[in-house]
Order: C-alpha cells, then sequence, then structure tokens
C-alpha cells in the first residue's frame, strides 16, 4: 500500500520494474490481502497511466472462483472500481472487449 501511495512521486520509474511482482499480491491466499492489493492498483493506474493496460489485463485474468466465496462481491467491485478508473484515463481495448459471463454467477 505504501508502494502505491509513492507511486505518484516515481520519477525514475521504478514502478514499472517492479509492477509484475507487485501484482503477484494478487493471487495471495488471503482474500483481505489481495483486496488491499486491487484498492492500490487504483492509485498506481492513476499516478502511472502507462500501466493501466498492464493492470487491467491482470485484474481480467484474476480466477474469482479461487477466491473464498464470502470474500467474491467485495472483490469483484474492487476490480470494477480500478478498471473503471483506468478506462476514463485511457481506451484501454481490454476493458472494452470485457465479457462478464467469465465471471460466477455467484458473484
Amino acid at each position: 500500500m505504501l508502494i502505491a501511495e509513492n507511486a505518484k512521486w516515481d520519477s525514475e520509474n521504478r514502478m514499472e520494474r517492479t509492477i509484475d511482482q507487485y501484482l503477484l499480491s494478487l493471487h495471495d491466499p488471503k482474500p483481505i490481502t489481495v483486496r488491499q492489493c486491487i484498492q492500490s492498483l487504483g492509485k498506481i493506474a492513476s499516478a502511472k497511466p502507462e500501466l493501466g493496460e498492464k493492470i487491467a489485463s491482470s485484474l481480467m485474468s484474476l480466477d474469482l472462483a479461487e477466491v473464498k466465496e464470502t470474500m467474491r462481491n467485495s472483490i469483484l467491485v474492487d476490480i470494477l472500481k480500478v478498471l473503471l478508473a483506468i478506462r476514463r484515463q485511457d481506451s484501454a481495448d481490454a476493458i472494452d472487449d470485457l465479457s462478464f459471463a467469465r465471471f460466477p454467477a455467484r458473484c
């Protein structure tokens, strides 16, 4: 979360070099960690619009079936908020092609 807060001050483009490692947190076994990562990705995408496509792609490939059922709705809402923020900043083709059919019906 501190990394995301400091992304706006990243004049040396360190975020571009570490985003892949950061995105690994999306697969953490603890759902609260996944939620915090997703919410932080919104801040990173705002500060670093050039990472929007990569962030959007990672969020859309997240398998919600792997997440504890009681947390799926919350995580899905977090994902949609970040995708909307990215979409407002930049026309991300991958977001435009998003199919909600792949999300579990019980979300």
